[in-house]
């Protein structure tokens, strides 16, 4: 019996309540492919766009960053 997803909202791509680096690495990674809203994060009139994330260890994170201004 297949099971049928709804796909996601982008604003259910927003990182919020997330408590770890890891759980943010996770969110991201998540939703880095063609097709998916990507990751974000609203700063004051701007959005920022995450992706290509890597995890170095528990505290730390990059990922290549979009910011995106936002009336």
């Amino acid at each position: 019996q297949p099971t049928y997803f709804k796909r996601r909202t982008p604003n259910q791509s927003e990182i919020i309540g997330l408590n770890s680096i890891k759980e943010i690495y996770d969110h991201v990674r998540m939703l880095d492919c063609e097709g998916y809203p990507k990751a974000f994060i609203e700063f004051g009139k701007f959005k920022l766009e995450f992706e290509k994330a890597d995890l170095i260890d528990e505290e730390n994170l990059v990922a290549k960053v979009n910011f995106k201004y936002s009336s």
